[in-house]
């Protein structure tokens, strides 16, 4: 049987007709370039309570110059959680991050002088009770 991800509101993929929670990734150009700027909105799937944060086990930036914030909003205000270098939410010995939220800003600001591969951000739905 090939179950066929439903797609939702901005293209977040919902929940699979097997109930399984389906991952949205999103990644940086790799290698990104001097000066890279990204940022993304992510809204979990309705009926979603929560999210678990991973990286891709590739994921490296410049280490303490180009940063992945995980931003509460799109403000950046409070976020929960910056990273460079290869110190990244489930890449070995890291665990992933439980984020008790359905939405966040990812942004990623590159400096002018060296770069890396880049991210990946794998962030999949917890449907359920917090």
């Amino acid at each position: 049987m090939t179950v066929t991800p439903i797609y939702g509101y901005d293209g977040i993929e919902e929940q699979s007709p097997l109930n399984y929670p389906v991952p949205i990734t999103y990644s940086s150009p790799h290698p990104y370039v001097n000066k890279y700027t990204y940022g993304q909105e992510v809204h979990v799937p309705n009926g979603a309570v929560s999210m678990l944060v991973h990286f891709g086990l590739d994921t490296s930036t410049e280490q303490n110059y180009d940063f992945v914030v995980l931003c509460k909003d799109v403000s950046c205000v409070s976020n929960w959680g910056s990273f460079s270098g290869i110190n990244f939410p489930g890449i070995y010995p890291n665990a992933p991050l439980s984020i008790p939220a359905t939405s966040m800003y990812i942004s990623f600001a590159s400096d002018g002088k060296n770069t890396d591969f880049g991210f990946e951000i794998i962030i999949t739905p917890i449907y359920g009770t917090i």
